[in-house]
C-alpha cells in the first residue's frame, strides 16, 4: 500500500499504520504552519496575536498545531494566541461566526492563522463582517488558487505558503514506481517536495487568475523524466 501526502515530515508512521504501508510520501506541513508563524511575527513585528483555527479530526491537524505553538514559544513569547477548533463539515457554517465573534470579543487580534487555506474563504467574510478588514491579516498553507485569488484581490490573505499540486503527484508515481519494479522506496517518504512562500511580491508568477501549477518552475519535471526516462509523461 501507498500512502501520500499525509504523514508529516521527519515523523515515523503510525505503529498501527508500519505493517499495513509498503512506501508513502511525506507531508510538510508543520514546517510550513511554522512559516505562517513567522510571518505573523515579522508583519506585527513581535506583537502578534493570532487565532489559529484548526480541525482535530484531520491525522496531521494536531501535530501542525503543536509545532506552531512551539514557534511561538521560541520566536515570540510575547505574543498571544488562540486555538479554535471547526470540524471540516462545518467550515462553511462556522468558521466565519467564530472569527467574527473572536475579533468583537478581542479587538487586539492582527492575525488570523488557519492551518489550510481554504479555511481562508470564511475566515476573510468573519474579518470583513467584524469591521477588521485593513487591520487583521490571514496567513496560511497550501496555496489553493482560489485563496490565491483573495491575496490577489483584496490582500486580506498576505502570506500563503505554497505547495505545487503536480509536483507531490510525480512524487507519489515516483514511489509506486520504485513498488512495481521491486525497488526500495525512498527511506521515509522523504521526496523533498518544496514549500514556496507566496507574498505580494510574487504572487502573479502563479498566474492571473492562479493557476494549481504555475509559480514552482519545471524543473523538477525534467528531473523525475530524466530518473524514469523518456517514456515519463508530465
Amino acid at each position: 500500500m501507498l500512502l501520500t501526502h499525509t504523514t508529516l515530515r521527519g515523523e515515523a508512521l503510525p505503529a498501527d499504520l508500519a505493517g499495513l504501508i509498503d512506501a508513502y510520501t511525506d507531508a510538510p506541513l508543520a514546517e510550513a504552519n511554522r512559516l505562517t508563524v513567522d510571518w505573523m511575527i515579522d508583519q506585527t513585528e513581535g506583537k502578534g496575536n493570532a487565532l489559529i483555527i484548526t480541525s482535530d479530526e484531520v491525522p496531521p491537524a494536531k501535530a501542525e498545531v503543536s509545532a506552531m505553538q512551539d514557534e511561538l514559544e521560541k520566536y515570540c513569547p510575547g505574543c498571544k494566541y488562540k486555538v479554535v477548533n471547526v470540524p471540516v463539515a462545518e467550515w462553511a457554517t462556522k468558521i466565519q461566526p467564530e472569527v467574527q465573534s473572536a475579533l468583537s470579543a478581542d479587538p487586539s487580534i492582527n492575525f488570523v492563522l488557519p492551518i489550510y487555506d481554504s479555511m481562508s474563504l470564511y475566515a476573510q467574510a468573519g474579518i470583513k463582517a467584524a469591521g477588521k478588514a485593513g487591520q487583521v491579516q490571514i496567513s496560511s498553507v497550501n496555496g489553493t488558487p482560489a485563496v490565491l485569488k483573495i491575496q490577489q484581490d483584496d490582500g486580506i490573505v498576505t502570506m500563503n505558503v505554497g505547495e505545487s499540486i503536480p509536483w507531490p503527484a510525480w512524487a507519489t508515481m515516483d514511489q509506486a514506481g520504485r513498488l512495481l519494479l521491486g525497488l526500495p522506496p525512498v527511506a521515509d517518504g522523504a521526496e523533498q517536495t518544496p514549500l514556496k512562500l507566496i507574498t505580494a511580491d510574487n504572487i502573479d508568477s502563479t498566474g492571473t487568475p492562479p493557476q494549481p501549477d504555475k509559480g514552482y518552475g519545471t524543473a523538477y519535471v525534467d528531473g523525475y523524466e530524466a530518473l524514469w526516462g523518456s517514456g515519463a509523461q508530465s
